[in-house]
């Protein structure tokens, strides 16, 4: 159980801030547990994560986000907008593979000319299985877990994750 020490406060903390006993990646997730995101960090280790979410994703983090607390928690030196939050996510649901974000990939006037076009890139980032357990595991996250009480219509399937940083 891995604890460090910020300004003599115990970190990271859940909330609430009470031990549940062991658990998995799976239940962590499910229920936004803290703990388990930085153990699951310091596993696959900061250079690594680092490398996947600046070579892979292409997200726009600096140097100074390679340590456990941006990368495990979240507080990264610039964030990360909405956009591409979604599209990082969104890999899940599509067998692993990232697509860059973009509004639009081509525009044609009225001859069938483009006149605009996006350079849109795809990678397989992670395993179709991978993807597949996480989705399952984000799907969790609204049907028993952090996110229950805001559910999804019954008509459609949802997924999703909760958390905060400050």
């Amino acid at each position: 159980y891995p604890v460090r020490l910020l300004n003599e406060n115990p970190w990271p903390k859940n909330s609430p801030n009470k031990y549940r006993g062991w658990t998995n990646v799976r239940t962590g997730v499910q229920h936004s547990i803290n703990t388990i995101a930085v153990q699951t960090l310091q596993t696959v280790g900061t250079a690594e994560a680092f490398a996947f979410a600046t070579e892979k994703l292409n997200l726009g983090l600096v140097a100074d986000d390679m340590d456990i607390s941006p990368l495990g928690m979240g507080g990264l030196t610039y964030g990360l907008s909405t956009v591409e939050m979604a599209a990082a996510y969104a890999m899940f649901g599509n067998e692993g593979v990232y697509t860059t974000p973009h509004c639009y990939t081509t525009v044609e006037d009225a001859e069938g000319d483009v006149i605009l076009e996006t350079n849109v890139t795809t990678v397989q980032a992670i395993s179709p299985e991978t993807a597949y357990i996480m989705n399952r595991a984000l799907k969790e996250v609204v049907t028993s877990g952090t996110a229950a009480a805001v559910g999804a219509p019954a008509r459609m399937e949802g997924i999703g994750k909760t958390g905060t940083t400050s």
